[in-house]
């Protein structure tokens, strides 16, 4: 009785057990139902094993896994607890083998120390850093940004998200292509526009020549056509202020663009846009000795835009509303455009009925004199018999900077820079009567100005005129074109000098020497280039080559392809598959630039003396004997860049003790007298006369016949490069 007892207790305490035990499940299950719980730790044979729960923050889950980013969990050393299928699928492996791995599985080895410094700082702050994963699948790379921070509410949980920078590096390159292309185009763009300026400058040039009295409103003009903006508020100013008249006719019929106040005071408003004919009908000239109208073919602006002529100093005859002649001194001159076409005229015009009676009445009447002496635009003084003015106009203030009436009294000694001669000066204008000087003068105000004169001995006893204008502008812009053109031509020459190796490598039992003279020194670039280097196994590349054209763009193309081709026959040694794999790549830059290029590749083993060679379009390499004999190496192939897929052969051959492997550029062939070339033939006939000299005596030679044979004028750059086995 006792022990049933005692085995009813027993069962009582199991029953109990087991409804705190299912109290428990309840509470769990609970829990689970309403989403307070993520997973649950469950221990096993195995120890402790996580189960997540599907029904956990759900949304959240939803979310991660639309991302198009990786979204980790990690403990702190990098182990997966979570990935998201993005992830996955950026490593390339499926989702169950990425939960468990560690991080460094995917990383490259080069980023794997970033990647632990990544994650050891984020366990205090949250970081990000450019990391290259891999896919162990196919080792392919993928460039990645990772951000990593730590988990809230966890000690050693990590969060990271991978963002794939696969694309943005792509678009990154294409960027700066684009870019580095556009900047070209700028820089050619750039220059023709300077090429336009010139010419336009040296149309007012010539107009400002033309007439002595406008060289003030032409400099203005002038300077107004150099700037763009600039220009154009000046030429408005100056058609609206000078007292002349300024016509810019549009071809082919004349019609009249703009004018001039002064001119639209003489001939009336509402001229612009109407033809030279249909003014010609409204205001008839005449010939000084005509009494026809002047036929309108024959009119100053036509004679301009249909004959392309320059007119100067025309003069005609009007008869103005009141019956009154009044004389038109008319200049005239094409306007074209960069293509040398006529695309109008401008007229300088003016009424100078008044002057031509002064100058009747001048030589009658000092009054008359005056009136012309004070009105000119340009300086003149009036000097005695010792240089001491003792007249001067109103205009020599804007040249010397003092009035009329403070001048007299001085000479030109007083604002001279530096030292200057007066009594020899002085003595030469006496003998020739007339004397034509350039002076730089410094003013009481400390300023300096460059002055252009003319001076006329005697035109009273002891009375000598001169007649000066400020050249400053000018010749301040004709020095800063000089100081730029000599340093473009020093940047040309140190660009051109980067496709020629000035210190090729040493090689036992060799010499080597090289040449490269341009056609024109200047500002001009050509294409031409040579290279001598060792390859990886020890071999040595001659290369030498040519660019279609001259300019930046053949230089440009040169540099390309001479790093191309070496490139390749650096790694292979195999001049027919470095010039077949340079030709794909430069094919591809056809669109690009345009040209081709003639080249050939050699490759010379030092030790045997073999010799494998390919050539594209070149000139055929010359094998020199020390026997006197010569030997042409052909190999047929097209020019680089021309056609992509093109074939190129390969040829052998051996350089013995005392041979010399001679390569040139066409301006060595090509040379040119009357309607015969120098050749080959030439190259082969100065080897035969120097069976003994070394390879710097040969490229001098060679240089020195084919330049003799052009006369002394080679068409074209010149590239030379010999290298000679010792015998």
């Amino acid at each position: 009785m006792t022990e049933q007892t005692h085995d009813n207790r027993d069962a009582d305490a199991v029953i109990e057990e087991l409804r705190a035990q299912l109290a428990e499940a309840e509470d769990t299950l609970r829990a689970i139902r309403s989403g307070e719980v993520d997973a649950l730790v469950v221990a096993g044979p195995q120890g402790n094993q996580v189960y997540t729960l599907t029904g956990a923050d759900s949304t959240y889950r939803v979310l991660v896994e639309a991302m198009n980013e990786g979204a980790l969990v990690m403990t702190g050393d990098g182990a997966i607890m979570y990935s998201n299928s993005a992830f996955a699928d950026m490593v390339d492996i499926p989702l169950e083998q990425v939960i468990g791995s560690r991080i460094r599985r995917f990383v490259t080895d080069s980023d794997l120390p970033a990647i632990d410094e990544l994650l050891q700082d984020a366990k205090h702050e949250n970081v990000k850093a450019e990391i290259v994963l891999r896919k162990p699948s196919n080792e392919r790379i993928v460039p990645t940004q990772v951000s990593v921070g730590r988990l809230p509410e966890e000690a050693d949980g990590l969060s990271a998200v991978v963002t794939d920078l696969t694309e943005t590096k792509r678009t990154e390159a294409e960027l700066q292509t684009y870019r580095e292309h556009l900047e070209e185009l700028v820089e050619t763009r750039t220059e023709q526009l300077q090429e336009s300026v010139e010419e336009q400058e040296t149309l007012n040039e010539e107009l400002l020549m033309q007439n002595e009295e406008l060289k003030r409103a032409q400099a203005a003009l002038k300077k107004a056509l150099n700037t763009a903006e600039e220009g154009r508020a000046l030429l408005q100013a100056l058609m609206e202020n000078v007292p002349t008249g300024i016509t810019i006719l549009d071809a082919p019929d004349g019609k009249v663009r703009m004018m001039s106040r002064y001119g639209r005071a003489m001939v009336g408003d509402g001229r612009i846009g109407m033809a030279v004919s249909e003014m010609s009908e409204r205001w008839e000239l005449y010939g000084p000795h005509d009494v026809t109208p002047v036929p309108l073919d024959d009119l100053p602006p036509m004679r301009a835009i249909k004959r392309g002529e320059t007119v100067r100093d025309v003069e005609t005859i009007h008869v103005d509303s009141r019956g009154r002649l009044r004389t038109i001194l008319s200049n005239a001159a094409p306007i074209r455009d960069s293509a040398g076409s006529i695309i109008g005229a401008i007229t300088v015009w003016q009424d100078i009925t008044e002057r031509k009676l002064a100058e009747e009445a001048l030589k009658e009447s000092e009054t008359r004199f005056r009136a012309v002496f004070e009105s000119t635009q340009d300086a003149i003084v009036i000097a005695d018999d010792e240089g001491k003015y003792v007249d001067a106009n109103p205009a020599v203030e804007a040249v010397f900077g003092l009035p009329p009436e403070e001048l007299i009294g001085c000479s030109i000694n007083d604002f001279m820079e530096g030292s200057y001669d007066l009594t020899e000066a002085w003595d030469d204008l006496l003998r020739q009567g007339r004397k034509k000087d350039q002076l730089r003068i410094v003013r009481k105000d400390g300023s300096k100005r460059v002055v252009e004169g003319e001076a006329v001995a005697n035109i009273m006893p002891g009375r000598h005129l001169s007649v000066m204008h400020d050249i400053t502008e000018r010749v301040e812009a004709e020095e800063a074109l000089a100081a730029t053109k000599d340093q473009l031509q020093r940047q040309v020459y140190l660009l051109q000098r980067a496709l020629i190796p000035e210190h090729p490598p040493t090689v036992e039992g060799y010499s080597i020497a090289s040449t490269y003279v341009p056609a024109v020194a200047g500002t001009e670039i050509g294409g031409d280039f040579l290279d001598v280097f060792r390859t990886e196994d020890g071999k040595l590349g001659v290369l030498i080559g040519d660019v279609s054209g001259k300019g930046i763009e053949s230089a440009a193309m040169a540099a390309t392809t001479r790093s191309t081709v070496r490139a390749f026959a650096y790694h292979s040694s195999d001049a027919c598959y470095s010039m077949t794999q340079a030709n794909s790549l430069l094919a591809n830059l056809q669109m690009e630039f345009a040209q081709f290029v003639t080249s050939v590749l050699a490759i010379l083993d030092p030790v045997t003396g073999e010799l494998s060679y390919s050539s594209a379009g070149h000139p055929p390499v010359i094998i020199g004997h020390s026997s006197g004999n010569n030997e042409l190496l052909h190999s047929h192939g097209m020019p680089l860049g021309v056609q992509a897929g093109a074939e190129y052969q390969e040829g052998r051959h051996a350089l013995g003790p005392g041979d010399s492997l001679v390569l040139y550029t066409d301006g060595v062939s090509e040379a040119r007298r009357d309607h015969t070339m120098f050749g080959v033939e030439g190259v082969q006939s100065v080897l035969q006369g120097h069976t003994t000299s070394g390879p710097e005596e040969l490229v001098n030679s060679i240089f020195e016949a084919a330049m003799n044979y052009a006369e002394g004028k080679l068409r074209d750059d010149t590239a030379i490069l010999i290298i000679q086995r010792d015998a």
